[in-house]
């Protein structure tokens, strides 16, 4: 009943259109609805508190620009620099079909930028036996204040709450950490996820992390 809840309960769930497919470098996939601004509301009890999550915004610039330049968010994205490099990226993200980027906020104050993308159309798909409609999320919390393992339960589950009512043809939500993020992966362990097995990327070597909808209860916050 738990995970009936809070899979198919109103407002999130929406109903999908017909599909049609595609092809992009190489990949069949279905076509990709735009997302809208506003993703996703919800009171979390444990932190009595509202998380929003909703479409990132050029002028968000100079706010991901000041994540990028801590030290502790660089060594892992690897997007320090001026300003000018943050709109470039941001505008790129905006473009791309197959992924787009998130500002998540506490109480209507940002807290972190994160990154949905369909796993099929994206670097991981090569790695891995991917889904049509399988969702893969890039994090990153900025603000200090709202770090902390409550709050990662808290933004955590409603980033899985989004990506499973968003499209009731997604069964999996995928992760790629870096091998030594060993503090998030046992975040994901907590919500559900299971590691599949290592993932040498260009980049960095990562572990690949899943959580299906059929072993997901809800959020944990």
């Amino acid at each position: 009943m738990k995970r009936a809840f809070w899979q198919i309960s109103y407002p999130f769930m929406k109903l999908p259109s017909p599909v049609v497919y595609t092809v992009s470098q190489g990949v069949r996939h279905p076509i990709r609805p735009r997302p809208a601004r506003n993703l996703y509301r919800r009171h979390v009890p444990s932190l009595n508190a509202i998380l929003t999550f909703r479409l990132a915004r050029l002028d968000d610039a100079p706010l991901v620009n000041r994540w990028m330049n801590m030290p502790r968010v660089s060594a892992f994205w690897g997007e320090s620099g001026p300003i000018t490099k943050t709109v470039d990226f941001l505008q790129g993200g905006l473009e791309k079909r197959h992924s787009f980027p998130v500002i998540g906020s506490w109480e209507e104050v940002p807290f972190g930028y994160f990154e949905v993308y369909w796993v099929k159309e994206d670097i991981l798909g090569r790695y891995c036996d991917a889904q049509d409609w399988e969702r893969g999320l890039h994090v990153l919390v900025g603000e200090e204040r709202f770090r902390g393992s409550q709050r990662v339960r808290g933004w955590l589950g409603g980033l899985c709450h989004y990506c499973f009512c968003d499209d009731p043809r997604t069964m999996r939500i995928s992760l790629e950490p870096r091998v030594d993020n060993e503090r998030f992966i046992q975040y994901l362990h907590q919500e559900g996820f299971y590691k599949e097995k290592e993932v040498t990327f260009p980049h960095k070597q990562a572990t690949l992390m899943r959580l299906t909808r059929e072993a997901w209860l809800g959020p944990a916050a």
